[in-house]
């Protein structure tokens, strides 16, 4: 099975540099180049997506949504999974991560923790077991499987996958990437991974106890080689109804 994990586009609340695991942050007009770019790129290359998961919040259902419109028919609509979502950061939501000042009274009277990795590790286990198993338990190696997401959740999804092999995990020469490599995601980064694993022997068996993992590519950002951000108008909120600049243009034309 080949899989991509993919960080949702650039949102509001990344261009404000403030916590919005579980707020959701609609993109930016930038944020929807982003996405057009990686959705036509990977169909450039050929990628054709017979599953996409996505996460229940916007940025990543808009991004879902591109990877979709290139594949037209053929893929079917993305399935949104709970579990999917960014972590929560309690009450340091909608706070500034260069300097989130929350004041003592505030963390004495309602300050609401963050979700701790322990939780975010479940959820990861959850995915892995109800969704990814399955396709790669079915015999079949035409599956190419989008997982649409946030850089936390992915990180620890990825975490889930390594613990859970028990060969190395191997990787591509071409990309010099180490056997065991530190994974971050930009916004509509991915990591490519092609995953292997013999069929098990014990029907009640929910460990990937065969897999086998190599790394094509670590957060791959070729598709948005020479994308600029749009003066005044890039770190706005994206507005569905909005025309482009170009399709104006040329109707004035």
């Amino acid at each position: 099975m080949r899989l991509y994990l993919i960080r949702h586009a650039e949102s509001e609340h990344n261009v404000a540099q403030v916590y919005a695991g579980v707020t959701d942050s609609a993109l930016t007009n930038h944020g929807m180049l982003q996405v057009e770019k990686l959705a036509g790129y990977l169909s450039q290359q050929g990628v054709r997506f017979t599953r996409v998961f996505c996460s229940p919040l916007q940025r990543a259902r808009a991004t879902a949504d591109a990877l979709k419109s290139t594949h037209g028919d053929t893929m079917g609509k993305p399935f949104v999974v709970p579990c999917l979502r960014e972590k929560d950061y309690g009450s340091l939501e909608g706070k500034s991560w260069v300097s989130p000042n929350v004041n003592v009274k505030e963390k004495r009277d309602s300050f609401t923790p963050a979700e701790t990795f322990d939780e975010l590790s479940s959820r990861a286990k959850e995915f892995v077991k109800d969704f990814l198993l399955p396709l790669l338990r079915d015999g079949s190696d035409n599956h190419t499987v989008a997982v649409v997401s946030h850089g936390v959740i992915l990180s620890v999804i990825w975490r889930t996958l390594k613990q859970m092999r028990v060969p190395p995990c191997s990787s591509s020469s071409s990309h010099g990437i180490p056997g065991d490599p530190l994974v971050m995601w930009s916004n509509t980064g991915y990591l490519e991974l092609d995953l292997s694993m013999a069929m098990a022997t014990d029907q009640n068996q929910t460990a990937l106890s065969n897999l086998e993992i190599s790394v094509l590519a670590i957060n791959s950002r070729q598709h948005l080689t020479n994308l600029k951000r749009t003066r005044g108008i890039g770190n706005s909120k994206h507005d569905p109804k909005q025309q482009k600049l170009g399709s104006f243009f040329h109707r004035r034309q």
